[in-house]
């Protein structure tokens, strides 16, 4: 059985058959595929979707930096916004201190802070990450040692949270 990895015992895996199917996309342009238009055409009109075909062609990939923090001695890696890797790294920062393997994996403690850690990010996510374009601050503010304290104090250890709370500003 060949595995998804190379081993020093072991060839790297090769899927022949994947490189044959992508090949036609290494000599034209992806959007002049055949039976693209038809497919962009579909979604659109029969499944609710809001991209035409010129929206596809139109767009530009841009060359964007990674946000990332240390966590318990790993640095971890995330797009910036419009994506959600900014919650991620936002709960990893409010998680750090907190010492959850002395809480026991999976135990009741364990995931209260953990589940309170995601509300935190998440609503901060819905009130403050957008698109790049529109963003109103430093999205890696919300990364910064005084910000992850604030937001870290907002957790009560007995009691979840009934709804996560921003604060109200832009930063």
């Amino acid at each position: 059985m060949h595995r998804p990895y190379a081993t020093d015992k072991e060839p790297a895996y090769r899927n022949d058959g994947l490189f044959d199917a992508l090949r036609p996309a290494c000599c034209e342009p992806f959007y002049s595929l055949p039976n693209l238009s038809d497919q962009a055409d579909h979604l659109k009109c029969r499944q609710g979707g809001f991209l035409t075909l010129k929206d596809l062609e139109d767009h530009r990939p841009e060359w964007v930096e990674p946000l990332s923090v240390d966590f318990h001695g790993y640095q971890v890696w995330e797009l910036p916004p419009a994506g959600q890797g900014i919650a991620a790294l936002e709960m990893l920062r409010i998680l750090d201190p907190i010492d959850l393997e002395s809480m026991g994996h999976n135990s009741a403690e364990y995931l209260h802070h953990i589940v309170e850690a995601k509300k935190l990010a998440f609503a901060d996510l819905a009130r403050y990450i957008s698109d790049r374009d529109y963003l109103e601050g430093d999205p890696s503010a919300h990364l910064a040692d005084d910000y992850i304290a604030q937001r870290r104090a907002l957790i009560d250890p007995t009691q979840a949270a009934d709804r996560a709370r921003h604060f109200g500003i832009h930063i």
